[in-house]
């Protein structure tokens, strides 16, 4: 005959949570208690307020308060200007100051390596400077101690009509890319595929004396 024994074992007292134990432990002081409780806690937020929150939120107030009135300034200087100038924005973006030469190129490379992975084609290409006339913003190059100058690369691939064409697009709006100065697509019937070549370049300054 077998025998069973149960052992019961003593129930664990549920814990309190901790907010319902502070407001069992406020509720149990005496008014005055309750009061200088309720003032430590509007001091301490006060202090927060004034040393933290405050300060940041007027940090944030004064550059906005310069950032409105630097494009107050811009667009009151816009309101003058002449309609060919207008144009010209319009058609060609923004300006940008020149990059040294290093970086033009690099930028220029990394730009066109990008688009042609992102779509799957391979690609041939080379890459020259030439020397720009002097007459190109000649102050702007002096102030990084050169002459402006620019990255020529020439570009090759075949692909897909469709594929070209988003390829070509891409490339054109690109912002290492300053200009597409030439552009010839050839269609080849076996392949059903087209073959374009293009000139692209990028603007930059040349440094004096050969550095880079």
């Amino acid at each position: 005959m077998s025998t069973s024994r149960e052992q019961s074992l003593p129930a664990t007292p549920a814990k309190t949570p901790l907010a319902e134990r502070l407001l069992e432990r406020f509720a149990a002081l005496p008014r005055v208690g309750k009061w200088v409780v309720i003032a430590g806690i509007g001091a301490g937020g006060y202090l927060v307020f004034e040393s933290v929150i405050w300060p940041t939120s007027e940090a944030f107030d004064n550059k906005a308060n310069r950032y409105a009135a630097v494009l107050a300034r811009a667009a009151m200087r816009a309101e003058g200007l002449p309609s060919s100038v207008v144009a010209s924005a319009k058609a060609h973006g923004p300006n940008m100051a020149p990059e040294l030469e290093s970086v033009a190129k690099n930028k220029l490379a990394e730009s066109i390596t990008a688009i042609m992975k992102t779509h799957g084609a391979s690609f041939g290409w080379s890459l020259r400077w030439n020397q720009l006339s002097g007459g190109v913003m000649p102050s702007v190059a002096a102030e990084l101690g050169g002459t402006m100058a620019r990255a020529i690369a020439e570009i090759d691939f075949e692909a897909a009509p469709e594929t070209a064409t988003r390829i070509i697009h891409d490339i054109d709006r690109d912002p290492a890319v300053d200009a597409v100065t030439d552009l010839k697509i050839n269609y080849l019937d076996k392949t059903r595929r087209v073959k374009v070549t293009m000139t692209v370049e990028r603007w930059g300054v040349q440094v004096s004396g050969g550095r880079r």
